[in-house]
């Protein structure tokens, strides 16, 4: 958190739908790889995940894609919210 925290509570219905949400190192570099991945394919957006012009990806769509890579690598039995996955080199 600290500095780089954002609150978005201009979408929010109420008051109480605001969270403050603390990430780990892992997830922050996730996150910074992510924005170095869009600055380099010159990728705006306002989302984390985004279709290849800055567009909304569905739920489902991220779903089917990680269930995907998980068949490819032999992995089948990790959920979207495993703690142990590993980042991905650079891409």
């Amino acid at each position: 958190m600290g500095k780089n925290k954002k609150t978005f509570s201009d979408i929010m219905k109420t008051e109480s739908g605001n969270r403050l949400i603390p990430l780990n190192d892992m997830a922050v570099a996730f996150l910074k790889q992510t924005l170095d991945y869009n600055k380099r394919k010159k990728i705006k957006t306002d989302y984390v995940v985004s279709t290849a012009d800055g567009g909304y990806v569905s739920e489902r769509n991220i779903l089917r894609t990680f269930k995907s890579v998980l068949g490819v690598v032999g992995a089948e039995d990790y959920t979207i919210h495993a703690t142990d996955i590993h980042l991905l080199p650079d891409c």
